[in-house]
């Protein structure tokens, strides 16, 4: 992994992760459906502005149902299983089925994309649920499946999906513009909600508001970003795995926003995950010959 790429992921997790906290913070004030929905108008200004000063090119009418469709599957369906689950579920069990998109990612991979993981590609995968569920049940928190937990692992599968979705359209376009039109699009069947928004704004605290600014910047436009361009230049299983060191930033993300402190145990769990995302990273890519990318990199060329 390229300095690029380390900057991206780094950037992607942080975003990602504390954007969770964001959202907890946000929902004191928003119904779920129109916090998405004013997340993403808030993105859409920003990208509208983006796409004005750099005149990014429109994709012709043909691209635009697979586009929608990207966008309908990876962003608007995954945000609003999030949103919506987040309500009637703990933050031990949504981030223990959060940690499932890696896993899914992974065998979709194999399947659709015929990826190749190694054994310490799988080995690091299993070590990142490990550290998911010590960080959850460290913090002393639970793992309850009700009917929320099944819209967060539905959402769960979405996300996953989108990384395989997105691969061929990363080979037409390039990240910033994948990027760019599915938010776009994802915002699309969001309007559902636009009845009462505005009374939400008006009643809604400063803090409440400015976190939903905090995660249309940060998750939306600056994490969509770096998502499509860790996945124009990775493996989709080894980019989906970067997204199990989010719960380790959303936890130090509370203790500094929230005042909630890790427990000992919830430390040790988010470093098991680093270490299982490290081995995914720097051991698990396996090219079309079968070994390892560094054992590849060191045979003679033809």
């Amino acid at each position: 992994m390229d300095a690029a790429t380390a900057l991206a992921a780094a950037v992607m997790v942080i975003v990602w992760g504390s954007s969770s906290v964001a959202t907890r913070v946000g929902m004191d004030s928003y119904s779920p459906g129109r916090l998405a929905l004013f997340r993403f108008l808030i993105t859409t200004v920003i990208l509208v502005g983006y796409m004005l000063l750099t005149r990014m090119r429109v994709p012709p009418w043909r691209d635009l149902p697979g586009l929608l469709l990207l966008a309908l599957v990876g962003i608007s369906i995954t945000q609003l299983a999030f949103v919506f689950g987040m309500t009637t579920v703990d933050p031990g069990t949504a981030t223990f089925l959060m940690a499932t998109i890696p896993v899914m990612a992974a065998v979709l991979g194999t399947v659709v994309l015929k990826e190749r993981l190694t054994v310490p590609g799988w080995a690091g995968i299993g070590l990142t649920v490990v550290g998911t569920t010590v960080l959850v049940l460290g913090q002393g928190q639970g793992i309850a499946y009700t009917k929320g937990a099944l819209i967060l692992l539905f959402g769960a599968f979405a996300e996953a999906v989108y990384y395989i979705m997105q691969k061929p359209w990363l080979r037409k376009y390039s990240a910033v513009e994948v990027s760019v039109w599915t938010l776009l699009l994802s915002t699309l069947p969001l309007l559902i909600f636009l009845p009462g928004l505005g009374a939400e704004i008006r009643g809604a605290t400063f803090e409440a508001t400015a976190a939903v600014a905090y995660v249309a910047i940060g998750a939306g436009a600056i994490g969509y970003a770096c998502l499509s361009y860790l996945n124009s230049r990775l493996p989709a299983s080894v980019a989906a795995v970067l997204l199990s060191l989010m719960p380790p930033v959303a936890l130090l993300t509370a203790w500094v926003w929230l005042g909630t402190p890790p427990r000992p145990a919830a430390l040790l769990g988010g470093a098991i995950s680093l270490a299982g995302v490290l081995l995914v990273t720097l051991r698990g890519q396996a090219p079309a010959g079968g070994l390892p990318v560094e054992d590849a990199a060191a045979l003679p060329a033809d």
